[in-house]
């Protein structure tokens, strides 16, 4: 059974968001599935981060189609005060201009500023789904954008099956009203965001609290329409990991760390744990700019990890 997945991030575009279907890619095959990627061409992108090691794990029969895109956040950067790609970091402390180049962000780039892959992506996955008589496809977001593909393509095949992948919550997302979306603004988004919830045959999400929020978006979501499928990890990549002779009590967070996350009660309870020189607390991922000055607070240089 051929199924087409839709995602803007896939290799080299690196990541904690890009691992997860990756994986089901190299997966899905062992299952009776064969999959179709349709992404964007990565010298077009704007990635946050770039990890070619990832693209060792796509498998050589997998297509993988890349098309054209148009980035409008090129033109934001060029007005934005914050030059780094967005990915959803946002700092607490901001100055006029960057308020201004957020509000930009949040009121004219809806659902979000890669929208401008789109039209080439819809294009490009028509193709596909009548050349290669494909029965099913899988959106996945963030962007939030590519979702609305998923609509389009839909309302074009109605017979497909359409699952919405959701990585992130949409409007409940923490950093959403940092983006000062105006009334209507969140109106059009909330209205994006029922519409795909709505309409996608089955809906995945990554961790029951988000379940219970899109439920909670429309009566005509039913509860069996919404699975959680928590991220995980792949045996493969520990295959050839030594155990460390000196074992250490380690608790490790993955993916990416917000400056809104509070990590000051978890600090201070590491703080004062006993035997504090065995153990360990790491960040793996993007970490968020306060963490120097917390991790000085509490005197844990030689035990946290980023």
């Amino acid at each position: 059974m051929k199924i087409l997945i839709i995602t803007y991030y896939f290799p080299p575009s690196g990541g904690s968001g890009v691992q997860r279907w990756l994986k089901f890619v190299k997966y899905l095959p062992k299952f009776g599935w064969q999959p179709v990627v349709l992404t964007v061409k990565p010298e077009m992108a704007n990635f946050p981060h770039i990890d070619r090691s990832l693209e060792k794990d796509i498998p050589p029969e997998v297509r993988v189609e890349r098309t054209d895109t148009f980035e409008i956040l090129n033109l934001y950067k060029k007005v934005s005060a914050e030059k780094e790609v967005p990915f959803g970091n946002l700092k607490d402390k901001t100055s006029l201009l960057q308020k201004i180049s957020r509000f930009i962000r949040g009121n004219f780039f809806l659902p979000d500023p890669r929208r401008g892959w789109n039209k080439y992506a819809y294009r490009r996955a028509c193709r596909l789904i009548e050349t290669e008589k494909i029965e099913y496809i899988v959106t996945t977001s963030p962007p939030h954008s590519t979702q609305l593909m998923g609509l389009r393509l839909k309302k074009k095949f109605p017979e497909i099956k359409w699952i919405a992948d959701f990585r992130d919550p949409w409007t409940d997302i923490h950093y959403y009203k940092m983006l000062y979306p105006t009334a209507i603004a969140d109106r059009i988004n909330k209205n994006y965001e029922r519409k795909v919830l709505e309409t996608a045959d089955k809906v995945i999400v990554t961790h029951e609290g988000t379940r219970n929020v899109f439920l909670s978006k429309s009566e005509k979501i039913l509860p069996e329409k919404i699975a959680v499928i928590t991220n995980g990890f792949d045996e493969d990549d520990f295959l050839h990991i030594k155990e460390n002779p000196q074992p250490r009590f380690t608790l490790t967070y993955i993916g990416i760390l917000y400056n809104s996350n509070d990590l000051k009660s978890l600090l201070a309870a590491f703080s004062k744990m006993q035997n504090r020189e065995n153990c360990r607390l790491r960040f793996v991922g993007q970490s968020g700019s306060v963490m120097a000055a917390e991790i000085e607070k509490y005197d844990l240089k030689n035990e946290v990890e980023i």
